[in-house]
């Protein structure tokens, strides 16, 4: 291995750490609250060293956004390509980002606490590169709303794009009302919830009762 190669690992091996501890430290204290001390303590680290990495706790709380984003994208990406109708398949977008939140309560923490003024929106804005992840699930997910109102199984009446943001308004609401929970129900519970929401609000007349069933 060159050394150039090892000297990267390494980097990228301490970055990673210090981006865990940020998530650590933030779920407990809140973004306002934490500073770069607490998250170098966390860490184990000296607060030289963690500036050495990051110049400041945005830079941190951007590359744990980032971090989670891929991973999330490619979750999505794999429910948007599976097999079935459209409408199963935005179902399935669904139960995959409540999936997610369930298995990443700290992160989910991080990123309601760094929300402001309302959740889903950061005091500081996305990171581009997130803005661009959110942009491309949206387009595919759009396609997927055309091809259900075009079979008939989701009204006709509004535009795709509105419909999108209904699905994202009611998703990120939920989570944000859950995360203030420390007891949650039922990732079944939460999947009828939202989705029989969404299918009563935008499915074709007539098939409400099927079409909320998780």
């Amino acid at each position: 291995m060159r050394s150039e190669d090892f000297k990267q690992r390494r980097h990228d091996a301490t970055a990673e750490i210090l981006v865990q501890a940020t998530e650590a430290a933030i779920a407990q204290k809140g973004y306002e609250s934490v500073t770069m001390r607490d998250i170098a303590t966390q860490a184990g680290c000296a607060l030289g060293t963690l500036y050495v990495y990051f110049k400041s706790k945005r830079e941190l709380v951007n590359a744990l956004i980032e971090r989670h984003a891929n991973i999330v994208r490619e979750r999505l990406l794999g429910a948007i390509a599976a097999p079935g109708g459209p409408l199963e398949r935005l179902r399935l977008l669904t139960l995959t980002f409540l999936e997610y939140f369930n298995q990443n309560r700290n992160f989910f923490k991080v990123f309601y606490s760094a929300a402001q003024p309302r959740p889903g929106q950061l005091a500081f804005g996305l990171p581009r590169s997130v803005q661009q992840i959110e942009e491309d699930i949206g387009r595919a997910e759009i396609g997927l709303i055309r091809q259900a109102q075009e079979l008939g199984e989701i009204r006709r009446d509004f535009p795709p794009e509105a419909i999108l943001s209904f699905r994202k308004g009611l998703t990120m609401g939920l989570m944000g009302e859950l995360n203030l929970r420390e007891e949650l129900p039922s990732q079944d519970e939460q999947m009828r919830i939202v989705w029989g929401f969404q299918t009563g609000g935008i499915g074709a007349r007539g098939n409400h009762a099927d079409m909320a069933k998780p």
